[in-house]
């Protein structure tokens, strides 16, 4: 079972590269409490989501802020050491076992092998609901797990428990973007929106569109704006809410370009990797 987390100061640093890391010691709290699942509830004055906030590039309308907010409520913020970034909860198809394993998606620059390996001493918190909850993820938690470099993602299966932490706060995945992986073109130029934590802070929203697919057929650039504490972001369809890629960073060259990957690949390989294990 995860512990419950800590108070302290949150210290901005310089990111190292390109992916949008964001360095720091600890979340700046005003009050935490424990509940009987040994979360941390943390009570500060940053809790309440703004719902009537202005859309930047004028794509989302009133219709959809009260969907988005509710959907901002379930992403998190991963801390750990000196890295900080963003992931979300999912249930993914098992074929063989007929049933959806509930998994925490995030940038593999954020969450590596070595962070989940069984004798890691690494501490995984998990910041949700705005940063009002917060969860130590135990090694003990996690079942299986996927990591890919070349997609920068990392994939982690959690044990089911009664934890609502994580069962009341999952994303659904977009299932057309990996059943039909041959119509990837039909996602380019594609009205999206991208929830995160920018800079460790309060989480936020930002729609835009898929300008490009790469001929890799996963690789992508959105026009969502992002900074550091952003790796790990799902971008979500604007039609449905529902994702189907995940942010990865910026380019050097390209201000207004983001770079993400679309999240049929790496599941499939995620699906592919334990049907053929088991």
């Amino acid at each position: 079972m995860g512990s419950i987390c800590e108070q302290g100061e949150t210290k901005r640093r310089q990111s190292a590269d390109f992916h949008e890391v964001f360095a720091f010691s600890h979340s700046d709290f005003n009050s935490t409490r424990a509940n009987s699942n040994n979360n941390t509830i943390i009570e500060n004055q940053n809790q309440i989501i703004v719902k009537n906030y202005q859309p930047e590039n004028a794509l989302l309308n009133l219709n959809d802020m009260d969907i988005i907010s509710e959907q901002m409520k379930k992403i998190c913020k991963i801390q750990i050491k000196e890295k900080l970034g963003t992931g979300f909860f999912t249930y993914i198809p098992f074929p063989t076992k007929n049933q959806k394993l509930l998994v925490l998606i995030t940038n593999n620059h954020i969450l590596q092998q070595d962070d989940i390996w069984p004798k890691s001493k690494n501490s995984i918190k998990l910041f949700i609901n705005n940063e009002r909850y917060c969860h130590y993820l135990d090694i003990d938690e996690i079942t299986k797990t996927y990591t890919n470099p070349d997609y920068d993602i990392t994939i982690v299966e959690i044990k089911e428990t009664n934890n609502i932490l994580f069962t009341n706060n999952v994303l659904d995945i977009d299932e057309d973007i990996y059943n039909q992986p041959k119509q990837i073109d039909k996602y380019k130029k594609l009205k999206v929106y991208l929830v995160q934590y920018p800079e460790a802070r309060e989480v936020k929203q930002s729609d835009g569109l898929i300008e490009n697919i790469a001929l890799d057929n996963f690789s992508i650039e959105h026009t969502c704006k992002t900074t550091k504490g952003s790796s790990g972001s799902p971008i979500l369809k604007l039609d449905n809410h529902k994702v189907i890629a995940v942010h990865r960073g910026n380019f050097e060259k390209k201000n207004n370009l983001k770079r993400g990957i679309l999240i049929n690949a790496p599941i499939n390989d995620f699906i592919k990797k334990y049907t053929v294990s088991n």
